[in-house]
Protein backbone atom coordinates (compact mmCIF):
# COMPACT_ATOMS: atom_id res chain seq x y z
CA UNK A 1 0.00 0.00 0.00
CA UNK A 2 2.94 2.06 0.75
CA UNK A 3 3.68 2.63 -3.03
CA UNK A 4 0.14 4.23 -3.59
CA UNK A 5 1.54 7.09 -1.89
CA UNK A 6 3.33 10.31 -3.62
CA UNK A 7 3.05 13.23 -3.77
CA UNK A 8 0.72 15.05 -5.91
CA UNK A 9 0.69 15.96 -9.55
CA UNK A 10 -2.00 18.60 -9.57
CA UNK A 11 -1.96 21.97 -8.32
CA UNK A 12 -5.10 20.39 -5.96
CA UNK A 13 -4.26 17.50 -3.90
CA UNK A 14 -7.89 17.11 -3.96
CA UNK A 15 -8.01 16.39 -7.66
CA UNK A 16 -6.26 12.65 -7.66
CA UNK A 17 -8.93 11.65 -4.77
CA UNK A 18 -11.18 11.41 -7.32
CA UNK A 19 -9.59 8.96 -9.40
CA UNK A 20 -8.24 6.68 -7.02
CA UNK A 21 -11.96 6.43 -5.98
CA UNK A 22 -13.06 5.90 -9.35
CA UNK A 23 -10.32 3.49 -9.62
CA UNK A 24 -11.53 1.56 -6.94
CA UNK A 25 -15.21 1.86 -7.28
CA UNK A 26 -15.55 3.94 -3.44
CA UNK A 27 -18.60 6.14 -3.52
CA UNK A 28 -18.67 9.72 -4.96
CA UNK A 29 -17.65 12.18 -1.66
CA UNK A 30 -20.62 14.39 -2.65
CA UNK A 31 -22.86 11.21 -2.39
CA UNK A 32 -22.40 10.19 1.13
CA UNK A 33 -24.39 11.44 3.58
CA UNK A 34 -23.93 14.20 5.62
CA UNK A 35 -22.55 12.22 8.65
CA UNK A 36 -20.32 10.33 6.48
CA UNK A 37 -18.95 13.31 4.54
CA UNK A 38 -17.82 14.86 8.12
CA UNK A 39 -16.11 11.68 9.00
CA UNK A 40 -14.36 11.66 6.27
CA UNK A 41 -12.66 15.16 6.87
CA UNK A 42 -12.51 14.71 11.00
CA UNK A 43 -10.44 11.47 9.96
CA UNK A 44 -8.09 13.08 7.17
CA UNK A 45 -7.63 16.26 9.45
CA UNK A 46 -6.45 13.54 12.60
CA UNK A 47 -3.58 12.00 10.45
CA UNK A 48 -2.29 15.17 10.10
CA UNK A 49 -2.19 16.11 13.87
CA UNK A 50 0.54 12.50 14.12
CA UNK A 51 3.55 14.81 13.83
CA UNK A 52 2.05 17.85 15.11
CA UNK A 53 2.75 20.17 12.27
CA UNK A 54 -0.02 20.81 9.57
CA UNK A 55 1.65 22.33 6.78
CA UNK A 56 0.31 25.27 4.78
CA UNK A 57 -0.68 22.76 1.57
CA UNK A 58 -2.38 20.18 4.14
CA UNK A 59 -4.39 22.91 5.27
CA UNK A 60 -5.32 23.63 1.08
CA UNK A 61 -6.24 20.34 0.92
CA UNK A 62 -8.76 19.67 3.73
CA UNK A 63 -10.16 23.39 2.36
CA UNK A 64 -10.43 21.65 -0.73
CA UNK A 65 -11.31 18.18 0.50
CA UNK A 66 -14.07 20.25 2.60
CA UNK A 67 -15.58 22.14 -0.74
CA UNK A 68 -15.77 18.43 -2.22
CA UNK A 69 -17.92 17.22 0.59
CA UNK A 70 -20.34 20.06 0.47
CA UNK A 71 -18.92 22.44 3.42
CA UNK A 72 -20.63 25.40 3.61
CA UNK A 73 -17.75 27.06 4.90
CA UNK A 74 -14.85 24.43 4.22
CA UNK A 75 -12.40 27.56 5.68
CA UNK A 76 -13.92 27.97 8.58
CA UNK A 77 -14.68 24.35 9.53
CA UNK A 78 -10.86 23.28 8.23
CA UNK A 79 -10.15 26.03 10.94
CA UNK A 80 -12.22 24.07 14.06
CA UNK A 81 -10.56 20.67 12.76
CA UNK A 82 -7.09 22.35 13.21
CA UNK A 83 -7.47 24.37 16.16
CA UNK A 84 -7.02 21.44 18.23
CA UNK A 85 -6.46 17.62 18.09
CA UNK A 86 -9.84 15.56 18.03
CA UNK A 87 -10.69 13.52 21.15
CA UNK A 88 -11.09 9.58 20.32
CA UNK A 89 -14.51 9.60 20.03
CA UNK A 90 -14.35 12.15 17.60
CA UNK A 91 -12.52 9.43 15.35
CA UNK A 92 -14.01 6.00 16.45
CA UNK A 93 -13.06 3.89 14.05
CA UNK A 94 -15.87 1.64 14.94
CA UNK A 95 -18.28 4.13 14.09
CA UNK A 96 -17.63 4.04 10.34
CA UNK A 97 -19.56 1.64 8.12
CA UNK A 98 -17.44 -0.53 5.71
CA UNK A 99 -18.77 1.19 2.76
CA UNK A 100 -17.52 4.72 4.03
CA UNK A 101 -14.34 3.06 5.68
CA UNK A 102 -12.64 3.00 2.19
CA UNK A 103 -13.03 6.22 1.25
CA UNK A 104 -11.92 7.53 4.57
CA UNK A 105 -8.78 5.62 3.78
CA UNK A 106 -8.19 7.28 0.76
CA UNK A 107 -9.08 10.99 1.87
CA UNK A 108 -6.37 10.34 4.69
CA UNK A 109 -3.25 9.22 2.06
CA UNK A 110 -3.97 11.97 0.54
CA UNK A 111 -4.11 13.82 2.89
CA UNK A 112 -0.74 12.69 4.58
CA UNK A 113 0.92 12.91 0.98
CA UNK A 114 -0.40 16.83 0.50
CA UNK A 115 2.70 18.24 1.79
CA UNK A 116 4.71 16.30 -0.86
CA UNK A 117 6.57 13.79 1.68
CA UNK A 118 5.45 10.92 3.22
CA UNK A 119 5.70 11.53 7.68
CA UNK A 120 6.92 8.20 9.60
CA UNK A 121 4.58 9.11 12.23
CA UNK A 122 1.00 10.16 10.06
CA UNK A 123 2.14 6.92 8.12
CA UNK A 124 2.09 4.65 11.54
CA UNK A 125 -0.93 6.60 12.31
CA UNK A 126 -2.70 5.29 8.61
CA UNK A 127 -1.64 1.79 9.35
CA UNK A 128 -3.47 1.65 12.57
CA UNK A 129 -6.19 3.21 11.07
CA UNK A 130 -6.34 0.70 7.84
CA UNK A 131 -6.24 -2.27 10.62
CA UNK A 132 -9.41 -0.73 12.69
CA UNK A 133 -11.55 0.31 9.81
CA UNK A 134 -14.08 -2.14 9.04
CA UNK A 135 -13.71 -4.02 5.70
CA UNK A 136 -16.36 -4.65 3.07
CA UNK A 137 -16.76 -8.51 2.58
CA UNK A 138 -15.69 -9.58 -0.65
CA UNK A 139 -16.55 -12.63 -2.61
CA UNK A 140 -12.82 -14.42 -3.32
CA UNK A 141 -12.44 -15.07 -6.88
CA UNK A 142 -12.29 -18.42 -8.31
CA UNK A 143 -9.12 -19.96 -8.47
Amino acid sequence: MIQAIHAPASPSPAAPLAHARARSGVRALGTLPEVDRSKVLRFAASVLWADFDVADSERVFLVDLARELGADDARAEVAGLLARPPVPEEVDPNDVSPAVADVIRHAVLRAIAADGRVDRKEMAMFELLDDLLPREERPLAPH
